[in-house]
């Protein structure tokens, strides 16, 4: 779980705190929109090295305050007891991974809060990999990822090392290819900031490699994955509620399969049978959503853009009576622009809500 996002600039520092539930609320042109392209370009690209979202020759730093998941959290704890002995009962699982850019300069940091200061620090410039954590040094290769720089710190020279401090260096080592390794693990799945998906698709067009827990940027993939909820048995009761609800409003014997060679959503209204039926621009982003959330792997982020497009408060409402029948372990951050949305979700839902400042987008204009 995403905690804290902070960013940096000549023009102040920004700071959010950030809750499992989470709407971004502000005026038009803060920010709110990029705010999420941070939080998903940083974990897709969280084990590279390089001047990652920052324009160059500008000055920033953006630092992530992130709650490792349980089971992630479980399995480095138990590696590493059992390969060095070390009693992490204390760890509150946060993580927190800092990149900074001057002019030509990139800067990494990666922290864990159990000791209070960085295990990872390299600064890389002009071609140049200058190692401070684990160990005080500079490469002459320049690693393009936190696993290339960790194998090129197991391979210097004995000389090197500093045979005092090997163990503390190899240990090192080991916590940041475990800590990097379990940041890999977060899925982030961004929607918006529009949803518009047919209700039928021809079989051809669907790749065998397609994700089947994402229903993509704009809800293109909604009935594949919604195909996939039907067939798992597991979450046939979070799903029971979404048909329940459109059942309400005429919508009954909802499903999504295959009818003469094309993935299909059906439904019966009026006592007629619908194929590949129009839907509202509500029903879509409402299903797309809740699919999303069904779908989503443990412990992920999903991050929606412009989420009251097209959501009206009977729509907030439903997604909000979803969402708590659901026991799905993720975080929701959404960017909302409508007032009276954003304080139904935050008064019924338990949305915590986080006014964007109209100086945050000082800060990120110096983010590509």
């Amino acid at each position: 779980m995403l905690r804290a996002l902070e960013i940096e600039s000549p023009h102040g520092t920004q700071r959010l705190e950030l809750s499992r539930l989470t709407i971004l609320n502000g005026e038009p042109c803060t920010g709110k929109s990029t705010i999420l392209r941070i939080i998903e370009r940083t974990f897709k690209n969280i084990d590279k090295l390089g001047p990652g979202i920052a324009r160059p020759g500008r000055k920033i730093s953006i630092k992530m305050t992130v709650e490792l998941p349980q089971d992630s959290a479980r399995n480095l704890i138990r590696r590493l007891q059992r390969s060095w002995n070390i009693d992490l009962s204390d760890w509150d699982r946060r993580v927190i991974i800092s990149t900074s850019t001057e002019r030509s300069r990139y800067e990494y940091v990666l922290k864990i809060s159990m000791i209070n200061e960085p295990i990872l620090h390299v600064i890389m410039r002009d071609n140049v990999t200058a190692v401070r954590r684990p160990v005080d040094i500079e490469l002459k290769s320049s690693p393009e990822t936190v696993r290339d720089l960790v194998r090129s710190i197991r391979e210097l020279p004995q000389a090197h090392m500093f045979s005092t401090y090997e163990e503390e260096i190899c240990l090192m080592s080991d916590l940041i290819e475990l800590i990097v390794e379990s940041l890999r693990s977060v899925r982030v799945y961004s929607v918006g900031p529009y949803v518009d998906y047919p209700t039928c698709i021809d079989v051809k067009d669907l790749a065998e490699t397609m994700d089947s827990t994402y229903v993509g940027a704009h809800g293109e993939r909604t009935l594949l994955v919604l195909s996939r909820v039907f067939a798992d048995g597991r979450a046939w009761s979070s799903l029971a509620r979404l048909l329940s609800y459109l059942e309400k409003i005429g919508l009954s014997r909802v499903r999504c399969g295959l009818v003469e060679g094309k993935l299909t959503l059906t439904y019966v209204l009026d006592g007629e049978l619908m194929i590949c039926p129009e839907l509202s621009c509500t029903l879509r982003s409402l299903i797309a959503y809740y699919v999303q959330i069904l779908a989503a792997e443990r412990g992920s982020i999903i991050l929606i853009d412009n989420f009251d497009y097209c959501m009206t408060e009977s729509a907030c409402r439903a997604l909000i009576m979803l969402l708590k029948s659901t026991s799905k372990n993720v975080q929701l951050i959404a960017e909302v622009h409508d007032s009276k949305l954003a304080e139904l979700l935050q008064r019924e839902g338990g949305f915590a809500s986080i006014d964007v400042p109209r100086d945050m987008v000082h800060c990120i204009k110096y983010l590509r």
